[in-house]
C-alpha cells in the first residue's frame, strides 16, 4: 500500500478541518439561533400575556361605561328643601353631589352631562322628583354649581347610570 504522499495528507487534514469547522460553527450558530428562538419565544409569550392582561382591563372598563338613561332640561333644587327627608329616608343637603330623579333606582350612581358646557358630574340619586312637565333630573345646589346651571335655572343635560357596585348611604360617588 502506498503512503500518501504530503500534499494529499495537508489536503485531507484541510478537508477534515473545514468540516469539523463547518460543523462546530453551525452548532455555534445553530445554539446561537436556539437561543435567539427561546429570547424570542420568551418575549412572545411576554406580549401575549401584556394582551390578554389588556384585553381583560378593556373588558371590565366596557362594563363600567356610563349608560344613557336619560336626555333632556334639568333643574336645581336647594334651599327650600334643605333639610327635609329625602326619598329614600336621608336628609336632604343641598350641598352635597346627589340628584333626584322621577325613574332611576335611589342610590343609582349618574353621570350627569351638561350638554352645552361639556361640564360633568357623578352624583348619587337620593330622591324623587323633578314635578315639572318636560324636565328629566333635578340637581342639588353642588351639582348645579358644577354643571354651572345655578344662574340659568335650568340646562339640557344626558344623564348616565354608572354600572357596578353603588355607594352606601353617605358615602359621596
Amino acid at each position: 500500500m502506498r503512503k500518501p504522499n504530503g500534499v494529499i495528507a495537508a489536503g485531507i487534514a484541510a478537508l477534515a478541518f473545514l468540516v469539523i469547522g463547518l460543523y462546530a460553527g453551525w452548532k455555534i450558530r445553530n445554539g446561537t439561533a436556539m437561543l435567539e428562538a427561546g429570547r424570542l419565544n420568551i418575549e412572545l409569550q411576554k406580549m401575549t400575556d401584556e394582551i390578554a392582561d389588556l384585553a381583560i382591563r378593556f373588558e371590565r372598563a366596557w362594563r363600567q361605561l356610563p349608560i344613557l338613561a336619560d336626555e333632556g332640561v334639568a333643574s336645581w333644587y336647594g334651599p327650600g328643601f334643605h333639610g327635609k327627608v329625602t326619598a329614600n329616608g336621608e336628609t336632604y343637603d343641598q350641598d352635597a353631589w346627589t340628584v333626584a330623579s322621577p325613574d332611576l333606582p335611589l342610590g343609582a350612581v349618574v353621570l350627569v352631562e351638561n350638554v352645552d358646557n361639556d361640564l360633568t358630574c357623578v352624583a348619587r340619586v337620593t330622591d324623587r322628583g323633578p314635578y315639572i312637565k318636560g324636565r328629566v333630573i333635578d340637581l342639588s345646589r353642588a351639582v348645579a354649581e358644577r354643571l354651572g346651571v345655578t344662574l340659568p335655572g335650568v340646562a339640557r343635560v344626558r344623564v348616565y347610570v354608572i354600572p357596578g357596585p353603588q355607594p352606601s348611604k353617605g358615602d359621596r360617588p
